[in-house]
């Protein structure tokens, strides 16, 4: 078991799931290397220009991989089984390899301002513009006749050779394959106010404005949800396997349908599955986090639904992803988890070291603003060039030297919790509305968190924080001999003190700490 800041392995080809999904923050010194079923894709950022530098290691790329890079020039890249398509910040698209059936070569002077873009399983891609018109290219055009004058589409969802569409007044268009949801015809009727779709390998599930599910396409897929129909009520959000569905109600209860060997049946787990808040899919079984971040898992037990040797680790769960016969979670101290099939993912042991880095890495970027003025605080001897970096390093150094992990974890929930998920209580006054269930808050994009006051009052804690670590880390500090783990506990304590309202005098309280 290790740690990441965040993960992604989405196959939307087999899962389907959204188009993209994040893998964490990086800057222009990182490199990124993930292991993506079987598969290696290295990519750099052009800071100055905005222009994507591809450099790609590619083997085995499953059809539907996907990623998203987040740096000052946001980039989200997507890929079918050969191709690669990237929105630039300035809303360019670029695509590669050059003759690939994704080639955009025809298409180029259509691909601006581009907001999403989806893919289908054979290179066949289609990309929502700013304006809500959508160009596609790729794949089979015999297949692929995109509907005439489509106007002010909102989302775009792919199966595997189909492409199903949602527009601003709730209705939905599709197109490709007949026999894998591109036909709605039959469903037209009752595809009004449509608010999510999400897809199979060869079907379509859409969440309807008042919480009933429609779904058409393929029957052995998914399509056929009339045995729980009457089920799905206030449906909140649906996951899909290659041929199975599992919808989250609003009670946190969760109904699913499909084929049973997909996934479909959950009568095992029904019991267990009370609060949930999130369903991650692999190619035959499902994954869902529970309210006190639990996991239960169902379906295929080669392909990840058996997480019984793991299942003392799976506490405090914040998000998990899946290949196609694995999932990894990541825990709330950031701690990665994974199981299922070893050869798809699920050992990560050749990762421990890099995974072990993130952990610091985790604490530093909660501490610090991306800023080289920090380093004028660091011990001598420091010679990296990136603040970040630097003391991620030094912090590395001193766990080695016997220093227990439990209190790094302890300096990340305290800078997780009053940083990243900070809220100005004091400011805000308990009639606003914060977060009602733990996992709202743990995400922290509620709009408490992310209000201008919590922020400032984030940054303040920042500052404070990394004040307290810095003055706990430098040789030359007022702890004198005590230990760097004597240090980084009564540091701690100051730190958490101060954020929990009793004012400090950080200097002074440090110095009196240490003499004590």
């Amino acid at each position: 078991m290790g740690q990441i800041s965040s993960i992604s392995m989405p196959t939307p080809d087999i899962l389907g799931l959204d188009a993209c999904t994040s893998i964490g923050s990086l800057n222009k010194q990182d490199e990124m290397a993930l292991d993506l079923q079987k598969a290696t894709v290295q990519a750099a950022l052009d800071e100055t220009v905005g222009a994507l530098k591809r450099c790609a290691l590619i083997s085995k790329v499953q059809t539907g991989d996907s990623l998203t890079l987040l740096c000052s020039n946001t980039v989200q890249v997507q890929a079918s089984g050969s191709d690669f398509a990237a929105i630039l910040d300035d809303g360019a698209v670029v695509t590669w390899p050059a003759g690939s059936p994704g080639d955009s070569t025809d298409v180029p002077t259509q691909l601006k301002i581009v907001q999403q873009i989806s893919v289908c399983g054979d290179g066949a891609f289609a990309a929502i513009l700013d304006d809500g018109s959508v160009v596609t290219w790729g794949g089979d055009e015999n297949i692929y006749r995109q509907p005439k004058n489509m106007k002010n589409v909102q989302q775009i969802q792919a199966s595997h050779l189909a492409f199903s569409a949602i527009l601003d007044n709730g209705s939905v268009v599709t197109w490709g394959a007949r026999n894998y949801g591109g036909d709605c015809r039959a469903a037209q009727g009752r595809l009004e106010n449509v608010q999510h779709i999400q897809a199979s390998h060869r079907a379509f599930a859409a969440i309807l404005d008042d919480g009933s599910v429609v779904t058409w396409g393929s029957a052995a897929f998914g399509a056929d949800s009339s045995a729980v129909r009457t089920q799905l009520k206030n449906v909140q959000q649906i996951q899909a396997s290659r041929a199975a569905f599992a919808a989250i109600l609003d009670d946190g209860s969760v109904v699913t349908w499909g084929h049973a060997e997909f996934g479909a049946d959950s009568s095992a787990v029904q019991t267990q599955l009370k609060n949930v808040q999130q369903i991650q899919a692999s190619e035959h079984a499902f994954a869902a986090i529970l309210d006190d971040g639990s996991v239960v898992t169902w379906g295929n037990d080669f392909f990840g639904a058996d997480s019984s040797a793991v299942q003392s680790q799976l506490k405090n769960v914040q998000q998990i992803q899946a290949s196609h016969r694995a999932f990894a979670a990541i825990l709330g101290d950031g701690f990665v988890v994974t199981w299922g099939d070893a050869d798809f993912g699920a050992d990560s042991s050749t990762v421990q070291t890099q995974l072990k880095t993130s952990r610091f890495k985790l604490l530093t970027r909660l501490l610090l603003p991306y800023s080289k003025t920090d380093l004028n605080t660091l011990p001598s001897g420091s010679n990296s060039p990136d603040a970040i970096d630097t003391i991620a390093a030094l912090l590395e150094e001193n766990a080695s030297k016997s220093v227990p992990l439990p209190l790094f974890n302890a300096w990340a929930a305290l800078a997780d919790q009053a940083v990243r998920v900070g809220i100005d209580y004091r400011t805000l006054g308990l009639g606003w509305s914060h977060p009602n269930t733990r996992r709202q808050y743990r995400l922290g994009q509620h709009a408490s968190i992310s209000c201008p006051e919590s922020r400032a009052r984030a940054e303040q804690s920042r500052s404070f924080l990394h004040d307290v670590l810095m003055e706990a880390l430098n040789k030359e500090a007022a702890y004198g001999a005590a230990s760097m783990q004597s240090r980084l506990e009564e540091a701690l304590a100051v730190a958490f003190v101060h954020e929990i309202g009793a004012p400090l005098d950080l200097k002074a309280e440090i110095c009196q700490l240490a003499t004590l």
